[in-house]
Parts: structure tokens; C-alpha cells; sequence
């Protein structure tokens, strides 16, 4: 039996192989050197990645420090996910900091699965929100920890798994 793309990428997880395989039908398989901008903060974004391969770094500018890393994120994480919901330009970038290897779903493409396979597109977006979710709470303990401790304070405490980034 062929091995699926979306193989230990843990947003499937919960996936049975049928609804892989149909998910699977959409994706495109793009790589990009290190260095090389997967994409742009202020970009109007239609696509998002699944990372199979490598380490990603994300950053946000600050007009008054530069260019800030917020997180690398590795092998089985997603990243502008955001851009299929919304039209708001892309809030970081997103650089490859060493060889990377990615499936694209572009915004096309997830409206497809959701007209060809509503329930396995509600199923990814389930995968998807609970992503945002513990994003949503790293952040959280981190401004939080920002509040107590100063610019210059603690780390933030990690909330669920580090590598959700």
C-alpha cells in the first residue's frame, strides 16, 4: 500500500485513509530552499502549508526593532491556515531556515474538498481550530508573562505542545 503525503503530519490524525486520499487529490507539493520566503507579512494570502520536511522560521516586524522570530516550526505543523478564512493580509512571514518541504491547499482547493466532501472538510477545519486554539493560548501565557515579569521578563510558558507552530 502506497504511503500518503499527509503521513505523520498530526492535523490528520483523525483522518481515515478514504478522507486522506480525498484531501490528498487537492494538494500540491511545492519545496523551497533556505532562505527562500514561503510567504510575505502584509501578503493577501490563498494558500496554506502543511510542512513535511524541514524547519520554517516565522517572523513579524516591528518599525521599532526589526525583524522578530517568533517560532520555528518543524516537520507536521501548518502555517497560514488563517488565509482560507479570512482576507486579512498575512500577519507574519514565514522564510525557510533550512531545505523545506510542503503540501499546499490553496483557498481553491479547500472550497472544492468542501463541495466534493463536506464532512471531511469540516473535519479539517475541526483540525485547523484546534490548532488556532492552542496558538491562541501560547500567546496568551506569553503576554501574560510579559505583563508579570516586563519586556525583559521569563519565558512564556508553553501551553500544550511547543511544536504546534
Amino acid at each position: 500500500m502506497r504511503q500518503l503525503r499527509t503521513a505523520n503530519i498530526p492535523a490528520f490524525d483523525d483522518f481515515r485513509r478514504d478522507e486522506l486520499q480525498a484531501v490528498e487529490a487537492l494538494l500540491v507539493s511545492e519545496n523551497y530552499p533556505k532562505g527562500t520566503t514561503i510567504f510575505e507579512e502584509g501578503d493577501t494570502g490563498c494558500f496554506m502549508v502543511f510542512i513535511t520536511s524541514g524547519r520554517v522560521e516565522i517572523t513579524k516586524t516591528d518599525q521599532d526593532e526589526g525583524e522578530q522570530l517568533l517560532a520555528t516550526i518543524r516537520r507536521g505543523a501548518i502555517l497560514g491556515e488563517m488565509s482560507l478564512f479570512d482576507s486579512s493580509p498575512r500577519s507574519a512571514t514565514a522564510r525557510a531556515a533550512e531545505h523545506v518541504d510542503v503540501l499546499l491547499l490553496t483557498e481553491a482547493a479547500f472550497l472544492k474538498l468542501g463541495t466534493r466532501s463536506p464532512r471531511v472538510a469540516l473535519k479539517l477545519v475541526n483540525s485547523f481550530m484546534r490548532t488556532i486554539s492552542l496558538r491562541l493560548r501560547m500567546t496568551s501565557a506569553h503576554l501574560t508573562d510579559r505583563l508579570k515579569y516586563g519586556h525583559q521578563g521569563e519565558p512564556a510558558k508553553h501551553v500544550g505542545s511547543p511544536d504546534i507552530y
